[in-house]
């Protein structure tokens, strides 16, 4: 499968997920918007403040959950690494961000302009 192809598969795989979270009430861009969580480079998303609730935290391993084996069944029809697909998504997640979402580069949270 060529990358456009594994793009076109996560695209719709992530738009799939928002639906899904936001049908069960606040969705990740409920979440992205009040600014308590981020994505990582790594394809994952995280909360932006220490010691989050008991439901964004619920929340956070859900979606990041869902992404590991999305990521993981990509990883394997495409004979790449995990990682690499990790990578390649965090690159990709980075991109479609909506101005005032939060990512973390290194060890800082930035704010997308």
């Amino acid at each position: 499968m060529s990358e456009v192809t594994m793009r076109k598969h996560m695209s719709y795989f992530l738009a799939c997920l928002l639906c899904v979270f936001s049908l069960y009430g606040k969705g990740l861009n409920d979440y992205r918007a009040e600014g308590a969580v981020g994505e990582l480079k790594n394809g994952y998303i995280e909360a932006i403040k220490p010691d989050p609730s008991d439901e964004l935290k619920a929340f956070i391993e859900k979606v990041n959950k869902l992404r590991k084996q999305k990521y993981q069944s990509l990883a394997k029809k495409n004979k790449v690494s995990q990682d690499s697909v990790e990578a390649m998504m965090g690159k990709k997640l980075f991109g479609k961000l909506k101005s005032g979402f939060y990512y973390k580069t290194d060890d800082a949270w930035k704010k997308k302009e």
